[in-house]
């Protein structure tokens, strides 16, 4: 139930701050650049677009990060360590290096939400995996654990 709650919690904090990005990338980007020069227009119009592609799976990492520290809690530090990883450097980093030879710069902008839709795919498999182990280990040792 904790997990669950944790994971609808995290879920309405990462929509949100999706649902931010989508819908304010011109405020965001004002905050840090002023368009007041042509190149910072330029800026500006590749920070707001870079906004709109960075976020667009923002929400789904709540369960990639939830699933982390659950594998942590089910004691299990090399899972939750690889779920960790795969995020931010197993994944991230040849999208890096790969897409933006096919889309320049729009490949690294699209290497972030990718990363996170993977990485989400994964950590989803993994808590299922862990889940089902568990429910087997229960109905073995009985309801007395």
């Amino acid at each position: 139930e904790a997990f669950k709650l944790t994971l609808k919690c995290a879920f309405v904090v990462t929509t949100t701050g999706t649902l931010v990005c989508e819908l304010f990338p011109t405020l965001l980007t004002r905050m840090f650049v002023s368009p007041e020069t042509p190149i910072d227009v330029e800026l500006s119009e590749i920070t707001i677009t870079g906004f709109r592609m960075l976020m667009m799976a923002f929400w789904i990492i709540s369960i990639q990060v939830i699933g982390s520290n659950f594998l942590s809690s089910m004691n299990q530090p090399m899972k939750s360590l690889l779920l960790s990883l795969t995020r931010q450097l197993i994944i991230l980093i040849p999208l890096i290096i790969i897409l933006p030879k096919y889309w320049g710069i729009h490949g690294v902008w699209l290497s972030i939400p990718l990363s996170d839709a993977i990485s989400a795919i994964c950590a989803t498999l993994l808590i299922l995996y862990e889940w089902r182990k568990q429910k087997v280990f229960i109905d073995l040792c009985g309801s007395h654990i």
